[in-house]
């Protein structure tokens, strides 16, 4: 049986999250949702995206054609789509105007040369590469998928992502038609609405995609928390996006013939910009269930990061012979995934922690990490404070009059072995300074 981890000592952040009432935890909580937004910006990167996805539809709509022209039974792809955004994405006069246009394109597409057909697939390899750089961004990824991965991976979503949109507009149509008696259908499933069928499958793409292509663990709960949440937020932006277009025909008659294009663009928009909220939503829950969201992230923050961190690593091993998960290290020390993956890096780098891989699965993942234990194995005897401080706020390479100075006073205020700070009795450190008051 496993022993139960090291457990380190209540924290600050453990006492202000006992002090919280429920109200204040949620209004924290929707704050720092919101400065996430923010600092990622997602609306100008769903701009991005909506670009490369306009430019990759017609590739896409080729694999698809190809995927319903082999299966007759699937019927025309023209048919299929015209009737699935006629059931409440786009009105039927913009809808065929849009699907006339994109079925020309994609049977064009089918008929291209080698070397055309290359160009189609390096725009859809580029539009998920777009993707991928968001995720990034939003998860705090440092290290970027190795190339050989990075290319075997697009070009699996690149094939079975058309084959799943395919079968969920599939499944809707044929279960819209069979409720008007349309086509025969299984008598079980008459008793599911459409729109139930369609949050279903946009669920589990999302959570498929949230959950392979950022270049990192994803728990498999987190993905789907966000791929719920973005499904939802699709069906919700599409009764919302309906309801406009139908009540406010302004556009029409500004746009003329045209007027399709800037109303499919929006949507393409709207699309990517839930998709991103979504990951965001995944990548955010862990940093909610482990408190950080209260925590304050402030200059020379990563010094204490990485004392947290070493000090969970250190009496785990030194007193139970313990490894700690990631996950473990991130509940006990309240920081996000981003910040202790790049402790536990840097750590790994100085040769002051290891890891142990769980299972030979991982070695061939796509992510970046399968389930990894760490341990300390550096010398706490020998590496001090001030070795802690340098090389992760303060380097001091330079060999100018002030950088010296400041390093004589890293070395005469921290230089103690943590070994020795780390045994140290918790009632025998310094206390803290009292916060100034403004007062004289």
């Amino acid at each position: 049986m496993e022993k139960p981890a090291f457990t380190s000592p209540p924290t600050d952040t453990d006492s202000r999250l006992a002090n919280l009432s429920r109200k204040d935890r949620i209004k924290g909580i929707l704050r720092y949702c919101r400065e996430r937004v923010e600092e990622n910006n997602l609306s100008d990167v769903a701009g991005n995206i909506s670009f490369t996805i306009i430019l990759s539809l017609v590739p896409m709509l080729a694999i698809m054609l190809a995927i319903f022209t082999t299966f007759p039974e699937f019927g025309t792809l023209q048919y299929t789509l015209e009737t699935y955004f006629a059931q409440g994405m786009i009105p039927g006069n913009i809808a065929r105007t849009i699907l006339n246009y994109l079925g020309e394109f994609a049977s064009n597409a089918a008929n291209v040369s080698i070397v055309g057909g290359l160009t189609l697939l390096f725009t859809t390899l580029t539009t998920i590469s777009t993707i991928e750089s968001a995720f990034d961004r939003i998860w705090h990824i440092m290290t970027p998928r190795p190339l050989i991965k990075r290319i075997i991976l697009y070009i699996a979503i690149a094939v079975f992502a058309p084959l799943l949109l395919g079968i969920s507009i599939y499944l809707t149509t044929h279960l819209v038609l069979s409720k008007h008696g349309l086509v025969g259908w299984l008598p079980v499933l008459n008793t599911i609405s459409a729109p139930l069928i369609a949050v279903i499958w946009t669920t589990i793409a999302f959570t498929l995609l949230y959950r392979i292509l950022p270049h990192r663990l994803v728990l498999w709960k987190d993905a789907a928390a966000g791929g719920l949440f973005a499904a939802v937020a699709f069906e919700i932006a599409i009764r919302l996006f309906v309801f406009f277009i139908v009540n406010f025909s302004s556009y029409e008659r500004i746009y003329g013939a045209l007027a399709a294009f800037p109303i499919f663009m929006m949507w393409i928009y709207i699309s990517s910009l839930i998709m991103l909220l979504g990951a965001l939503v995944a990548a955010l829950l862990p940093d909610i269930r482990n408190g950080r969201w209260n925590a304050a992230s402030l200059i020379g923050s990563r010094f204490s990061d990485a004392m947290k961190i070493i000090g969970v690593l250190y009496n785990s091993g030194q007193h139970h012979n313990l490894v700690v998960s990631r996950t473990e290290l991130e509940r006990q020390t309240h920081l996000s995934v981003s910040e202790t993956e790049y402790c536990l890096t840097k750590l790994e780098k100085l040769g002051w922690a290891t890891t142990l891989k769980r299972s030979m699965i991982s070695t061939v993942s796509f992510r970046k990490r399968g389930p990894r234990e760490w341990k300390w194995i550096g010398d706490a005897r020998k590496i001090t404070v001030a070795d802690v401080f340098r090389q992760f706020v303060f380097a001091g390479n330079s060999d100018d009059h002030l950088t010296l100075e400041v390093d004589k006073i890293i070395d005469n205020g921290l230089n103690l072995a943590l070994a020795d700070y780390f045994d140290i009795p918790e009632d025998s450190l310094p206390e803290k300074p009292e916060a100034a008051t403004g007062k004289t």
